[in-house]
């Protein structure tokens, strides 16, 4: 009697000491969060207010550390992030990819990766190329309503071909985006009212040819887009293979992660913020504060936090934190 009363009180705290131990991990992802949003930061004060770009891809891109390879915003973030000796180590005119640069990119750093997420098989790391190996990571930047690509047969407005309010460039609208800096004037909005950073999920293996987690990989998925998905969306993730990629493989259709993948046009090419909390997902904004945002937010109002030019609207309300 006394070892069954024993088992239920047991069976009664399990779900308490769980719920204690995940509120303890969603902090410390948070924690973590908030260092890259002083990163941004930092990077701005050195680079005359300007942020890291979100990806450069192939080729020497001018960016206000002068001429880049294929890179992505973390490898911009790292001298601020206290890995300054992988920034010392990393030639940036020749791109992730280089030999050069291998043994930096395939350092796994403790601040890549949310304690929440799956971590298993070693799937830290990218193995499936063992050439090309690199480290995965938790957090993604966000480009708003932009994508990576656009399909063919779109027939939404063009969200990249907006115009910058400040010169007339192409803009996407977002704190991040591919090819252009953007600058913290950019954000007109205001900073704590515009998301720059959350969470995605990693590959479930370290072998496994998917672009889940594969944030140093320009052609892969450093950011995440509102464009038709709310935080942990049942919207499929639309990811398209590239490079020994295969739609079979490349999409990983994880818990609370669905995925669809068909070649390259097919659709707009995009992934949600995801995490492994329950509820919802950590969010940096651009002033580098930290906030929950549930799962049930309206798409309008995440779409919002996501654009950093939609007019002065308000921020997402107290109801969906």
């Amino acid at each position: 009697m006394v070892i069954a009363i024993i088992g239920l009180l047991i069976a009664l705290l399990l779900p308490a000491v769980q719920a204690a131990r995940e509120a303890s991990r969603r902090m410390s992802c948070s924690n973590k969060m908030h260092q890259y949003g002083i990163a941004f930061h930092n990077h701005a004060d050195v680079h005359k207010g300007m942020l890291p770009i979100g990806a450069a891809y192939g080729g020497l891109n001018t960016t206000s550390k002068g001429l880049v390879g294929r890179l992505t915003w973390i490898h911009l973030t790292w001298p601020y992030l206290e890995l300054t000796t992988l920034a010392a180590s990393y030639n940036y005119s020749l791109g992730f990819p280089d030999v050069q640069n291998r043994d930096a990119v395939r350092a796994t750093q403790a601040i890549y990766y949310c304690p929440s997420a799956n971590l298993q098989n070693n799937n830290k790391m990218f193995t499936g190329d063992p050439n090309t190996a690199r480290a995965r990571g938790c957090y993604v930047a966000c480009v708003g309503h932009g994508t990576r690509s656009r399909s063919s047969n779109h027939t939404g407005a063009p969200y990249q071909q907006i115009l910058h309010p400040s010169d007339g460039s192409r803009w996407r609208g977002s704190m991040f985006t591919f090819f252009v800096e953007m600058s913290l004037s950019d954000v007109k909005d205001g900073l704590s009212n515009t998301m720059a950073l959350s969470e995605a999920q990693l590959a479930d293996k370290g072998e496994d040819m998917v672009w889940r987690g594969d944030f140093q990989n320009e052609g892969g998925f450093p950011v995440f887009s509102t464009y038709v998905h709310t935080p942990n969306s049942s919207v499929e993730d639309r990811l398209y293979p590239q490079y020994g990629f295969n739609s079979s493989t490349v999409c990983s259709m994880t818990a609370n992660a669905p995925c669809w993948s068909h070649p390259y046009g097919a659709h707009d090419d995009c992934q949600a913020a995801r995490s492994k909390h329950t509820g919802g997902v950590n969010v940096c904004m651009g002033d580098g504060s930290v906030t929950f945002i549930n799962n049930n937010i309206p798409w309008k109002e995440w779409g919002i936090l996501g654009s950093a030019w939609s007019q002065g609207k308000s921020p997402v309300p107290t109801a969906y934190q």
